[in-house]
């Protein structure tokens, strides 16, 4: 068995083991307190071919070959499958597979047929060859009738990793060695010539060179195309057991980055697998593709152009721009230009779309460190010790804004209001999980966040989909009333505006209610308080306080806001 096919089978079991996150199933079934069963009597006999009551397919190839696929088809059926979709004169027994092309039309015969008892998960065995022109798998269910008139298909990517990667990565601070300290990166060998690129996932390296006819054209509002001539993947003579050590930065000091041609096949396939995992499809239509060492080696791009993600090394200010959370935020741009109306190739968006895109980004990155480690990190960048923005917080970063209310603050920075859509999804994160989390998110995204919409009608949409996937309502109204977006129809929000003259502070409330405002209480960060609506204050030295309004309304609501002021002589 050659090492593509080995590596197939051990991430198949993992494939296989990975709890199915189809909101049509999981969470739906969850909320009703039971499960689909599927019926083996043969008692019945069927008149009707069944209804489609497929909900989603996914399949990742595990099969290291050209041309050929491995793994496990996963099918999802929609709550009410089977019995109480249909009645006993149409009832499935099986579920039948076709290749598809690009549209999703079926080519030839089902090529594979499996009993429903095999759900949810259908094993393909090894060497299944492609036929040509295939782009999608297309799932039917069936009966000894014949098949659903409808299907559900879904795309998948032809995995070429035959090859398993070893080399140094990461930098000064921290660093790695794939096959060591981390698992090796699947790449793809013909002969004695390694690639970065295992069908899946594509590196480039740039050599510090940058794609001019983009730059010359970025302002046309046109969306990059692919040039695998003009940049190919990185490739190298290499043995049977491939090491890279390509792409270290070296100065006087001495090593500054490792290898983050490494670092990006191996974070790029990190990427593609959990987005493949919430969205049960590939990420982007083609696959991942990444230019590394892009532009001068001082620059600090960053950016998703429509058909690469680009990264700089940002030498000497920060280790490159490249990291896990920040492959997964670019590669976030394109997945919501795909599944949503956020595309700037399509639509104008405004400072509101453009801050989704930005914070939908950044949830993902906190997503795929996630699926990387167990564990929840919140410091987008941290990996490269650069700029950062700190997610479990309202404020970002230091110029961010502390509330929907303070939104003209940000003028047209609205990197400035992230935190307006991540601090509510961290919060959410911590009721629910992580998982359902980002699914309600995702499939905000997918339904009703416009590109021409607000802050408050996105997160609308995201109390929509919570309710459809069986959450309660309260849960999204509390966690976007911390940064006061009002999505209540009762209630108070707490505000406020300052006015400094040196160590003297002029408080002014701006809180807002559907009632009437009964109560304040002022927590001014040196000790003292007070029960003033608009309170005058002189500090004793200056220095940072965290000032502190709670409010109540006649009708019993209460609220609280809080800001850090600098105070000044």
């Amino acid at each position: 068995m050659n090492k593509g096919l080995e590596s197939m089978n051990a991430l198949k079991v993992k494939w296989q083991t990975t709890k199915f996150l189809s909101l049509g199933l999981s969470i739906l079934l969850a909320a009703c307190g039971g499960s689909v069963s599927i019926s083996t009597d043969n008692e019945t006999q069927p008149t009707n071919i069944p209804e489609n009551t497929i909900s989603q397919v996914s399949f990742r190839d595990y099969d290291g070959a050209i041309g050929q696929i491995g793994g496990s088809v996963r099918i999802g059926l929609s709550a009410n499958a089977l019995h109480s979709a249909q009645d006993d004169s149409s009832l499935a027994n099986q579920v039948w597979l076709y290749w598809a092309d690009e549209t999703g039309d079926t080519i030839g015969p089902p090529w594979q047929i499996y009993s429903l008892t095999e759900l949810p998960d259908l094993l393909v065995p090894a060497n299944q060859q492609i036929p040509p022109n295939v782009s999608m798998i297309k799932a039917f269910l069936a009966n000894d009738i014949g098949r659903a008139s409808l299907g559900k298909a879904v795309r998948f990517h032809d995995f070429s990793g035959n090859a398993q990667l070893s080399g140094p990565g990461g930098n000064e601070l921290v660093s790695w060695y794939y096959g060591e300290d981390r698992p090796k990166i699947a790449i793809n060998r013909d002969n004695e010539l390694c690639q970065l690129d295992n069908g899946l996932v594509s590196v480039v390296d740039m050599a510090n060179e940058r794609d001019e006819a983009w730059h010359i054209s970025a302002g046309n509002n046109l969306p990059n195309t692919v040039n695998d001539t003009l940049f190919p993947p990185f490739s190298f003579s290499c043995t049977a057991d491939p090491v890279n050590t390509h792409g270290q930065i070296i100065d006087e000091i001495g090593v500054w980055t490792y290898s983050s041609l490494n670092d990006a096949m191996y974070y790029g396939t990190l990427v593609y697998d959990s987005y493949l995992k919430y969205l049960g499809e590939p990420p982007l239509k083609e696959k991942i593709r990444l230019r590394v060492h892009y532009a001068h080696q001082w620059r600090d791009y960053v950016y998703w152009d429509g058909a690469y993600a680009n990264f700089s090394d940002a030498y000497p200010y920060q280790y490159s721009t490249l990291s896990l959370d920040s492959v997964a935020h670019e590669i976030g741009h394109g997945v919501l230009n795909r599944i949503s109306q956020l595309s700037p190739y399509d639509y104008a968006l405004n400072h509101d779309a453009r801050t989704l895109h930005e914070a939908f980004a950044d949830i993902s990155g906190v997503v795929a460190k996630y699926e990387h480690t167990g564990e929840l990190d919140w410091l987008h960048g941290g990996e490269n010790h650069g700029l950062v923005r700190q997610l479990d917080k309202i404020q970002t970063e230091p110029e961010a804004i502390a509330s929907y209310l303070d939104y003209d603050d940000a003028q047209s920075n609205y990197y400035l209001r992230i935190g307006m859509i991540t601090y509510p999804f961290y919060l959410l994160s911590q009721k629910w999980g992580i998982e359902p989390a980002y699914l309600v998110f995702i499939n905000a995204a997918k339904i009703c966040w416009q590109h021409d919409g607000t802050l408050l009608a996105a997160a609308e949409c995201v109390k929509q989909e919570a309710q459809y996937a069986g959450f309660a309502e309260d849960d999204v109204v509390s966690a976007f009333k911390t940064v006061k977006i009002k999505l209540f129809d009762e209630g108070v929000l707490s505000h406020f505006e300052i006015q400094q003259d040196g160590l003297q502070l002029s408080l002014l409330d701006a809180s807002q209610t559907t009632s009437e405002l009964d109560t304040w209480l002022w927590d001014l960060g040196d000790g003292n308080t007070s029960t003033e609506q608009n309170p005058q204050h002189i500090y004793e030295q200056a220095g940072e306080y965290r000032v502190k309004l709670t409010v109540t309304d006649l009708m019993g609501d209460l609220d609280t806001f809080s800001r850090t002021i600098i105070v000044s002589e």
